[in-house]
């Protein structure tokens, strides 16, 4: 893979150089960068998951939970106004809402269904001659006018 990275550094300096576009003391970054970065890389995810794995179940749970925090923190570090980085937090965001909550929400309306039937559903007076205050209706307990 360094091979690769390395081969693609040169072929991109040599279209530079054709062009005429090259100056190689802005490159050095890069080059050195290119040649060490995977190395770092590596090193630092094998770490990362050597210290992970070594986690108590509980303590890798937590860490699963927090990656989408941790991972939407850097994100608004490295783009702090990036109009399309909030917009895709947001439908995140309410996918996730909208997840959590179908169920309960789910439960709740078939719930109301089901007790709604069961009432006694309020009989609603269709001749009343005044429309008032109050809602027409039919008072069954009670004498009629």
């Amino acid at each position: 893979m360094i091979a690769a990275i390395l081969l693609l550094a040169i072929v991109i300096f040599g279209l530079l150089v054709m062009f005429g576009q090259a100056d190689p003391s802005r490159y050095y970054k890069l080059l050195i960068f290119l040649i060490v970065g995977p190395i770092l890389l590596a090193i630092g995810f094998n770490h990362v998951v050597w210290f992970w794995l070594g986690l108590p179940l509980w303590a890798q749970m937590i860490s699963v939970l927090l990656v989408p925090f941790l991972a939407s923190s850097l994100l608004r570090l490295f783009f702090p106004k990036v109009r399309w980085l909030e917009d895709m937090q947001g439908v995140i965001f309410q996918t996730l809402v909208y997840a959590v909550t179908f169920p309960f929400r789910l439960l709740w309306r078939a719930g109301q269904i089901v007790f709604q039937r069961e009432r006694h559903p309020t009989r609603l007076n269709p001749y009343r001659p005044v429309v008032g205050g109050r809602p027409p209706v039919v008072r069954e307990g009670r004498e009629r006018r």
